[in-house]
């Protein structure tokens, strides 16, 4: 299920004994986030997705068996691959825990496909997340020694320390950015003196966003301007002010539909 949604099953899931897994596209806990779960989860989320951190801190902190997969796009569902790549991961997981028999020819074809994608990887980013993931989901039905070694040699190295200390600071920098426009929108709504300079305020820095939103080139700027915008506009609906609507109208970015 997708944003509220996900939201919804996830919630049903966790009162009910008799759901075996959760697909949560683009969002997930109900309530507060929980380091453990009874049923396993797959998670998604876009690349300028404002759920996007949400999908990030999910999979950082659960430590129950999950999976959550990013791809290029906004707050919308999954592409039919990483999908597939879905299904595949709780077969894997039924099989796991005894929900369904286990299928050799199955877990074979997806250990072969799983182990080619990653030894063919060549970002050492990648092929370290790829060389983890599938020392995780095999570990019950193969000998995944040297696939776990590789991942712990990839996480050593330089580029692969950088890559992580790159997701930490663009999750830093959209915590902080997204904290200040809240904090001058609550201001603005809260205090008619402080409404024309706090508005003001806004309107400078909503238009910077808005700019770096649409850089033609992905970045780590744009994606943070998008997952921000995004985020701000869809929460600030409620708020009944006539300038500060024709504001979000006007810095709101423009999301190419998907063929």
């Amino acid at each position: 299920d997708l944003s509220g949604g996900a939201r919804v099953a996830m919630s049903l899931a966790l009162a009910s004994s008799d759901i075996a897994g959760v697909f949560a596209s683009s969002a997930a806990w109900p309530n507060e986030p929980q380091a453990s779960v009874p049923i396993p989860i797959f998670g998604s989320a876009g690349s300028d997705d404002f759920n996007h951190q949400e999908m990030r801190t999910l999979d950082l902190e659960l430590k129950s068996p999950h999976r959550v997969l990013f791809f290029q796009g906004w707050h919308e569902w999954l592409p039919a691959e990483v999908a597939t790549e879905g299904v595949e991961w709780m077969e894997l997981q039924a099989m796991r825990t005894g929900k369904r028999p286990k299928d050799p020819a199955l877990i074979d074809a997806l250990f072969a496909q799983h182990v080619a994608r990653a030894e063919k990887e060549t970002d050492p980013y990648r092929q370290f997340v790829l060389f983890t993931n599938l020392a995780a989901d095999f570990k019950d039905f193969k000998d995944v020694s040297s696939y776990a070694n590789k991942a712990a040699e990839l996480k050593s190295r330089k580029e692969v320390r950088a890559a992580t200390e790159a997701d930490q600071k663009e999750d830093r920098r959209e915590t902080q950015i997204s904290d200040e426009v809240y904090r001058m929108r609550d201001r603005m709504a809260a205090s008619r003196t402080l409404k024309i300079s706090e508005l003001a305020n806004l309107r400078r820095q909503l238009k910077e966003l808005s700019k770096q939103a649409q850089a033609n080139e992905d970045s780590s700027e744009r994606r943070v301007a998008r997952r921000v915008l995004t985020g701000f506009i869809a929460s600030s609906r409620q708020i009944r002010d006539e300038q500060f609507q024709q504001l979000l109208q006007e810095v709101a970015p423009q999301q190419p539909r998907r063929e």
